[in-house]
Formats: C-alpha cells, structure tokens, sequence
C-alpha cells in the first residue's frame, strides 16, 4: 500500500538513536527487555486479554516476541514499550 503522506522524520533518524525511556512519578515506560518474558506469558494467560487477542504464548514465543521488538525500532517500522511500576 502506497504512502499517502511523507514521512514526519527523515529516514535513518531514529535507528541511530536508543529507544528512550520514559519516567513519570512511579511509572516507568522502557523498552521490552529479555527479562520481560514471564510477564508477558502470564498477560497472554489472562482471561480478559484472551477475549481481545487471537494469540497465545508461551516461553518461547515470547523471547522471540521481546527480541522481534528491538528489530522493529532498528528497521523504523514501529515501537513498544513496557510500563513498570
């Protein structure tokens, strides 16, 4: 599907750039790590998150998922972050 619209930030901007992490009161929000794994096995377990995801993970998965990440902030196609208290 074409682009509709040019890009805000040249390409190769971010790339260069680590993912940030943000600070607020006792909110942290930072990049997935490795570590993240079992907490993101045990909310693809979660009933409520069950009902709006067709995906399930399990260990594996989820390494594969957290390393998938950082490719996506080095490729320019997207970013996610982990909010911790």
């Amino acid at each position: 599907m074409p682009d509709l619209v040019s890009p805000a930030v040249p390409a190769g901007r971010i790339r260069n750039q680590p993912q940030p992490t943000l600070r607020v009161d006792e909110l942290t929000v930072r990049p997935w790590q490795p570590g993240d794994a079992g907490a993101v096995v045990a909310a693809y377990a979660d009933r409520d998150i069950q009902q709006w995801h067709a995906r399930s993970m399990d260990h594996a998965d989820a390494i594969a998922w957290l390393s998938s990440q950082a490719d996506r902030w080095q490729a320019e196609t997207g970013a996610g972050w982990a909010v911790t208290e």
